[in-house]
């Protein structure tokens, strides 16, 4: 009687700890793509690349990363132009459907400001 509750109590926990790595995962392939984009020396595609290439264990599709970038504020003299990374992916839970519980989203966002030298001045991805 009380095998099979443990078991999914286990399992439960397993699940969560799958979850929580991957969402690690993803907060570090993010980091790995906003140093390169704050560099001002990479096209969209290749940051874009960063995200999908540094998400181990995770699919993470093109469709699921967000690139925005700001332009400097000319009223602030010396305001830097920024860039924000923003990834996503839905987690599929194997055994939490019993319990109500199917899918959960996970995210990170990073945000920094883009080196500007003598010609490069603007964000150029």
């Amino acid at each position: 009687m009380i095998l099979p509750l443990m078991l999914v109590l286990i399992i439960g926990v397993m699940e969560l700890g799958i979850a929580f790595y991957k969402n690690s995962a993803l907060a570090h392939a993010t980091r790995k793509a906003i140093r390169r984009a704050a560099l001002n020396r990479s096209t969209r595609t290749e940051i874009t690349d960063t995200v999908i290439n540094n998400a181990v264990g995770i699919p993470v599709s093109s469709s699921e990363v967000t690139i925005t970038t700001a332009a400097a504020d000319s009223s602030f003299p010396g305001n830097p132009p920024s860039v924000t990374i923003a990834a996503s992916h839905t987690h599929q839970f194997l055994v939490l459907p019993l319990i109500g519980v199917n899918t959960f989203t996970l995210s990170s966002t990073q945000s920094s400001t883009v080196l500007v030298y003598p010609g490069k001045e603007n964000v150029t991805f």
